[in-house]
Protein backbone atom coordinates (compact mmCIF):
# COMPACT_ATOMS: atom_id res chain seq x y z
CA UNK A 1 0.00 0.00 0.00
CA UNK A 2 2.72 2.49 0.87
CA UNK A 3 4.52 1.55 -2.68
CA UNK A 4 1.50 2.55 -4.00
CA UNK A 5 1.14 5.75 -2.05
CA UNK A 6 4.39 7.02 -2.92
CA UNK A 7 3.82 6.26 -6.83
CA UNK A 8 6.23 3.01 -6.94
CA UNK A 9 3.74 1.21 -8.59
CA UNK A 10 4.65 0.00 -12.24
CA UNK A 11 1.12 1.06 -13.24
CA UNK A 12 1.25 4.61 -12.34
CA UNK A 13 5.39 5.27 -13.01
CA UNK A 14 4.42 4.25 -16.66
CA UNK A 15 1.44 7.26 -16.42
CA UNK A 16 -1.53 5.13 -16.63
CA UNK A 17 -4.70 4.44 -14.67
CA UNK A 18 -3.78 3.56 -10.91
CA UNK A 19 -7.13 2.01 -9.69
CA UNK A 20 -6.20 -1.79 -10.23
CA UNK A 21 -2.83 -1.06 -8.55
CA UNK A 22 -4.57 0.41 -5.48
CA UNK A 23 -7.15 -2.85 -5.89
CA UNK A 24 -4.09 -4.83 -5.43
CA UNK A 25 -1.99 -2.97 -2.59
CA UNK A 26 -5.43 -3.03 -0.72
CA UNK A 27 -6.11 -6.53 -1.06
CA UNK A 28 -2.15 -7.16 0.02
CA UNK A 29 -2.98 -5.47 2.98
CA UNK A 30 -6.04 -7.41 3.35
CA UNK A 31 -8.31 -4.76 2.58
CA UNK A 32 -10.57 -6.41 0.15
CA UNK A 33 -13.90 -5.20 0.84
CA UNK A 34 -12.82 -1.52 -0.28
CA UNK A 35 -10.53 -3.41 -3.50
CA UNK A 36 -13.62 -4.88 -4.09
CA UNK A 37 -15.60 -2.01 -4.28
CA UNK A 38 -12.65 -0.31 -6.46
CA UNK A 39 -12.91 -2.90 -8.80
CA UNK A 40 -16.37 -3.17 -8.90
CA UNK A 41 -16.45 0.89 -9.59
CA UNK A 42 -13.73 1.49 -12.18
CA UNK A 43 -13.76 -2.54 -13.94
CA UNK A 44 -16.91 -3.40 -14.14
CA UNK A 45 -17.05 -6.66 -16.32
CA UNK A 46 -13.22 -6.94 -15.61
CA UNK A 47 -12.20 -4.27 -18.12
CA UNK A 48 -11.63 -0.28 -17.16
CA UNK A 49 -14.63 2.37 -18.03
CA UNK A 50 -13.23 5.07 -20.03
CA UNK A 51 -12.12 8.41 -18.90
CA UNK A 52 -14.84 11.26 -17.85
CA UNK A 53 -17.19 11.92 -20.33
CA UNK A 54 -16.02 8.36 -22.76
CA UNK A 55 -16.48 9.36 -26.16
CA UNK A 56 -14.05 8.56 -28.71
CA UNK A 57 -11.43 10.92 -30.25
CA UNK A 58 -13.00 9.50 -33.32
CA UNK A 59 -9.43 8.64 -34.27
CA UNK A 60 -8.37 5.02 -34.96
CA UNK A 61 -5.30 3.23 -35.32
CA UNK A 62 -4.40 -0.45 -36.65
CA UNK A 63 -2.30 -2.88 -34.67
CA UNK A 64 0.73 -3.30 -36.73
CA UNK A 65 2.40 -6.23 -34.56
CA UNK A 66 0.85 -8.23 -31.77
CA UNK A 67 0.90 -6.95 -28.02
CA UNK A 68 0.05 -8.70 -24.96
CA UNK A 69 -0.80 -6.59 -21.80
CA UNK A 70 1.73 -6.82 -19.26
CA UNK A 71 -0.60 -4.85 -16.39
CA UNK A 72 -4.27 -5.31 -15.48
CA UNK A 73 -4.73 -1.93 -16.92
CA UNK A 74 -3.36 -2.38 -20.55
CA UNK A 75 -5.11 -3.46 -23.67
CA UNK A 76 -4.07 -7.19 -25.54
CA UNK A 77 -4.51 -6.87 -28.96
CA UNK A 78 -3.56 -8.58 -32.43
CA UNK A 79 -2.12 -7.33 -35.68
CA UNK A 80 -4.25 -5.95 -38.12
CA UNK A 81 -6.79 -5.24 -35.33
CA UNK A 82 -8.43 -1.34 -35.41
CA UNK A 83 -8.24 0.59 -31.92
CA UNK A 84 -10.42 3.12 -31.04
CA UNK A 85 -8.43 6.56 -29.49
CA UNK A 86 -9.87 8.02 -26.54
CA UNK A 87 -7.52 9.98 -25.61
CA UNK A 88 -3.53 10.46 -25.57
CA UNK A 89 -1.93 9.52 -22.20
CA UNK A 90 1.59 10.78 -22.78
CA UNK A 91 4.23 10.38 -25.98
CA UNK A 92 4.58 7.01 -25.35
CA UNK A 93 1.08 6.11 -24.94
CA UNK A 94 -2.66 5.94 -26.15
CA UNK A 95 -5.40 4.83 -23.85
CA UNK A 96 -8.49 3.32 -25.92
CA UNK A 97 -10.72 0.49 -26.82
CA UNK A 98 -10.12 -2.94 -29.05
CA UNK A 99 -13.10 -5.44 -28.86
CA UNK A 100 -15.18 -3.43 -26.19
CA UNK A 101 -12.30 -3.69 -23.90
CA UNK A 102 -10.74 -0.03 -22.67
CA UNK A 103 -7.26 0.23 -21.55
CA UNK A 104 -3.38 1.77 -22.52
CA UNK A 105 -1.75 0.81 -24.98
CA UNK A 106 2.05 1.46 -26.53
CA UNK A 107 1.83 3.97 -29.63
CA UNK A 108 4.98 2.07 -30.90
CA UNK A 109 2.72 -1.12 -32.14
CA UNK A 110 0.04 0.91 -33.81
CA UNK A 111 -0.19 3.38 -36.91
CA UNK A 112 -2.54 5.60 -38.43
CA UNK A 113 -4.83 3.63 -41.02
Amino acid sequence: MSAWLRGEDKVREKGGPSWSSLATALDKEGKHHIATNIRDKYYPNGVSTPPTGGTSTGREVVAIGDYTAQYSDELTFSEGEILQILEEVDDNWYHGVCQDKVGIFPKTYVREP
